[in-house]
């Protein structure tokens, strides 16, 4: 698998880009911000971007599409559960105290369970809601895009709209820590990790064995 990275936009998020090197089919997680930065990744590669995908709606995931829309026509996936998060991202921006444009259009919803396919490779669906209501992670065999589920060391925090500690670390432990412990995790910002490292040594996931 095609796999590059960049830390974009205002709060440092991870943005990855990875693509199927047979086809050159491609898919962008995350795309907070920097549009030219990541459009640089995806001519490096020669990709033909498939999708966008935002793991959630807070502006600091997704705030680079409308600028990466206007050069890469791909459509935009986001769960359900967040889109009044989406569609409200100026308001989300005065709430930090900064101005931000409205998001293009949302093309598609995510759901439990799909796939979403780039090449001969996919991405599955895991509905992780806790740091907010439509969170999803996405996994590529032994890959794992957590958005902010999980950090290395830590979890996304939960007192914004629609959080939830309760749900966060419920869905963490049963859908991710589940996963074996060689299994990696990519999240949407700090450094990667694994499943292994995590159980061990999260404070917030590891209180009990599972």
């Amino acid at each position: 698998m095609i796999f590059d990275s960049a830390v974009v936009g205002r709060v440092d998020c991870n943005c990855y880009v990875l693509g199927c090197p047979d086809t050159r089919e491609g898919v962008v997680i995350d795309a907070g911000g920097d549009a030219d930065v990541i459009a640089q990744i995806v001519r490096k590669h020669g990709l033909a971007v498939k999708h966008f995908l935002c793991t959630h709606g807070h502006f600091d995931h997704i705030e680079g599409l409308r600028d990466l829309r206007a050069v890469i026509e791909a459509p935009i996936a986001i769960h359900e559960e967040d889109i009044l998060l989406y569609e409200n991202l100026p308001i989300q921006g005065r709430h930090f105290g900064m101005e931000i444009e409205p998001a293009p259009l949302c093309n598609r919803f995510l759901s439990e369970g799909d796939e979403i396919k780039f090449g001969k490779l996919a991405l599955k669906v895991i509905h992780t809601p806790g740091h907010s209501p439509g969170s999803v992670c996405f996994q590529c065999g032994s890959d794992v895009f957590t958005g902010d589920t999980i950090f290395a060391g830590s979890i996304g925090r939960t007192d914004l709209t629609g959080g939830s500690l309760e749900s966060l670390v419920k869905n963490a432990r049963e859908k991710l820590l589940t996963l074996g412990d060689k299994v990696r995790l990519y999240p949407g910002h700090g450094p990667a990790t694994t499943v292994g490292d995590e159980k061990k040594n999260n404070p917030f996931l590891a209180a009990a064995p599972l």
